[in-house]
């Protein structure tokens, strides 16, 4: 077991996303966070660089297979459990920067991103039927609702940190 959790992931939960999707983004997609976060600030955004960094790391994961849906991770399906995975990885996705502009932003995006992951996951069905597979998509909107309106409440500083934030 780890005592350092990775930047991202950290964010991630602090933001009010489960550990299990928190890691999940920071594994597949969040090697670059903290050179981003970093670049960000050279460049003038230091208040909001780790959200703005970690957003834009959900995004990507989020909607790249949504907006090509003939894209390179098609390519590596070769079975319905490796297209339940990349559902749940964009899910996981979505949920995270659904979170970050909850809590960093304090804007309501459920409805977008609901309306893109359902058209992602018809794409899934699709995909699914070229190979010969089916899916079972119903399930999974309703599970992605589910987790957005599970997201915990943000976690709130402590001890001296609360006194200046």
């Amino acid at each position: 077991m780890s005592l350092f959790k990775p930047a991202l992931a950290a964010y991630f939960e602090t933001c009010g996303v489960g550990t299990a999707d928190a890691k999940r983004v920071q594994a597949r997609f969040g090697q670059n966070y903290t050179a981003m976060v970093q670049q960000m600030e050279v460049m003038g955004s230091k208040g909001d660089s780790k959200a703005l960094a970690a957003v834009q790391i959900a995004d990507d994961a989020f909607f790249t297979p949504s907006h090509y849906p003939d894209g390179p991770h098609w390519g590596y399906i070769e079975s319905e459990e490796d297209i339940y995975q990349l559902i749940d990885t964009i899910r996981a996705a979505g949920v995270c920067s659904i979170a970050i502009y909850r809590h960093a932003f304090g804007q309501d995006v459920v409805h977008d991103y609901a309306d893109v992951f359902n058209r992602f996951l018809l794409e899934a069905q699709q995909q699914a039927q070229r190979r010969s597979m089916r899916i079972d998509i119903a399930p999974l909107l309703t599970r992605f609702l589910q987790d957005t309106q599970q997201l915990k409440a943000p976690r709130t500083s402590k001890g001296l940190t609360a006194l200046f934030s």
